[in-house]
């Protein structure tokens, strides 16, 4: 649809009707997220009656690399992309260039070139998502893939997904088998049947998250509209200082009910007050509406280790790279701890280049989890604290089946 060609009182109903949908569709994204955290529940409960205490532990076995979860789909898309550079000669010398601008990657390859015609399918397939996502503000893959692009250079020749599949497999298998020999025989139909809807469950709401992203993509696009005409009018200094807006307001100017003066003062106040507000650390707990002081949630030092929660198998030794925005990813070298305050989509990627997972936040369904899980990857979340607490460099044990992250005084020994 041409926005430009649609007048303000048909904009306006546009964008109502995008908040119908997402309306409606938001309801059976919420059962999704539910129903993935009752079978969680029934497969751990099962499990913990032939692993007392270890339920989790084990479910976080069973499900190693058991489903097609949409937001590690992409990771390993990327990583195919990837291996299509290398056997393309001048899309290999367009990522190599000494003067690299990904952005040139429609202008510059040509239209025969295998890479380009997967990675325009990608960004149609994914093109909807993007860095912290959950922000209509924030620019889509379809917009702006620099970061897509950038990722794909970054692991040239330094993954080989057919490697990686073959070790999950094999773990998965082991796991398997060394479960399996300690459930009855007349209860292993069970818990197979529990995991196959675990996996379902998860696969579902993993999709039912991108699929509600899918919906904010038109949302935002008739925000930049509306923008541009605020600008046009002078009310704005910048399109994208619309998303500053209520959406009462916005619509107030667009029927004519209100010509806008001090808008922009209003905007840049806001604006202001955001960045002031990213500064601050956030607080544990909220209670009427008053922050709390930090005192309430410390990371739990054990001895020489930090207390999460294990939410992917596995034990992995190596330097810490701490990261706080995926922007940043390109510091993240092969097989460093990657340690992070949370992650959403856009992070994941990032997890196929590092040995181990260590998070601030998070639980056995977060995205973090679902996707370590998926790839394979030791994880520890809900760390509280840990982004203070561990410096780049750093030599550390990550310990996804305990839940620990231990801290080495000396380098990692080699494993």
């Amino acid at each position: 649809m041409d926005l430009t060609q649609l007048d303000d009182l048909q904009l306006i109903e546009e964008f109502e009707q995008i908040l119908k949908e997402a309306s409606v569709y938001s309801k059976p994204m919420a059962l999704l997220t539910n129903l993935a955290g009752i079978s969680y529940n029934n497969l751990s409960k099962a499990l913990d009656k032939y692993f007392p205490g270890k339920g989790d532990q084990i479910f976080n076995k069973l499900l190693m690399g058991q489903g097609k979860i949409t937001s590690a789909e992409h990771g390993y898309r990327l990583i195919e992309l990837a291996v299509m550079v290398k056997m393309d000669k001048e899309t290999l010398q367009f990522f190599t260039a000494n003067t690299l601008n990904v952005l040139d990657w429609e202008k510059e390859l040509p239209n025969n070139s295998p890479f380009k015609r997967a990675f325009a399918e990608f960004l149609k397939e994914y093109g909807h998502r993007g860095i912290y996502e959950g922000d209509i503000s924030n620019p889509r893959w379809s917009e702006d893939p620099s970061y897509l692009l950038n990722y794909i250079q970054s692991i040239l020749g330094k993954t080989d997904f057919k490697e990686m599949k073959s070790v999950q497999l094999e773990n998965s298998q082991k796991a398997w088998k060394e479960i399996m020999s300690k459930i009855p025989y007349y209860n292993r139909g069970i818990i197979k049947w529990l995991v196959k809807k675990a996996v379902k469950s998860l696969e579902r709401r993993e999709m039912a998250k991108s699929q509600l992203v899918r919906i904010a993509k038109p949302g935002r696009l008739i925000g930049l509209e509306i923008g541009r005409r605020f600008v046009q009018k002078g009310l704005l200094d910048n399109e994208n200082d619309t998303f500053h807006c209520s959406w009462s307001e916005a619509i107030s100017i667009l029927r004519g009910d209100w010509d806008g003066s001090g808008l922009k003062a209003t905007i840049n106040y806001r604006k202001d007050k955001m960045e002031k507000d990213r500064k601050l650390d956030s607080p544990d707990t909220i209670i009427d509406g008053v922050p709390q002081e930090n005192t309430a949630l410390e990371t739990e030092i054990s001895g020489d280790f930090l207390k999460g929660l294990g939410v992917a198998m596995g034990r992995s030794e190596g330097l810490v790279k701490v990261i706080s925005h995926p922007n940043e990813g390109g510091n993240l070298k092969f097989g460093e701890i990657l340690v992070a305050p949370t992650t959403d989509p856009a992070w994941t990627p990032l997890f196929l280049k590092a040995s181990a997972i260590v998070m601030e936040t998070g639980g056995f369904l977060s995205q973090s989890a679902i996707v370590s899980r998926e790839y394979g990857i030791p994880a520890v979340v809900n760390v509280a604290g840990v982004m203070k607490k561990l410096k780049n460099g750093d030599p550390i044990i990550v310990d996804g089946d305990e839940g620990r992250v231990y801290l080495l005084s000396g380098k990692p020994s080699k494993t």
